[in-house]
């Protein structure tokens, strides 16, 4: 095993560091090529996953970008989401949190701004957080 210790060392003496950096671009180039590395396909994953989750728009595109994916592919993934991914997206955060709609009417009234507050710190739009918080629960 071949540890980096400082600036073009290691503690292997006989490997050179670009040589060592050349086989690590072969072996990404393989992955890329055998498509075990494919942004768009983690871009894909990532979107669905989260906005079953609840998980908005707004929030997966930084975490994507965060992790290097390019805004276009972050877009893409977006797009095949039907007409209004963060509406889904606000409905699914809705249900799977039993905010709003998903609350007994007593503290439906009683919790409708704390609702509103904490769908604004998830991401949401107000306008999409007010939508979705008086709509009514498709049980």
């Amino acid at each position: 095993m071949i540890r980096w210790v400082d600036k073009g060392r290691t503690e292997h003496p006989d490997v050179d560091r670009d040589e060592a950096i050349g086989w690590i671009d072969q072996i990404l180039e393989r992955c890329v090529a055998l498509g075990l590395l494919d942004d768009a396909a983690f871009a894909r994953g990532r979107v669905d996953a989260g906005l079953r989750r609840g998980v908005s728009p707004r929030m997966l595109s930084a975490r994507l970008a965060a992790k290097g994916v390019s805004r276009a592919l972050i877009d893409q993934a977006l797009a095949e989401h039907g007409q209004d991914p963060q509406l889904d997206a606000a409905r699914n955060y809705v249900r799977n949190r039993r905010l709003g709609p998903y609350r007994t009417p007593e503290l439906r009234a009683e919790r409708a701004q704390k609702d509103l507050a904490r769908m604004g710190r998830a991401g949401f739009s107000y306008s999409i957080a007010r939508k979705v918080l008086d709509e009514e629960p498709d049980w």
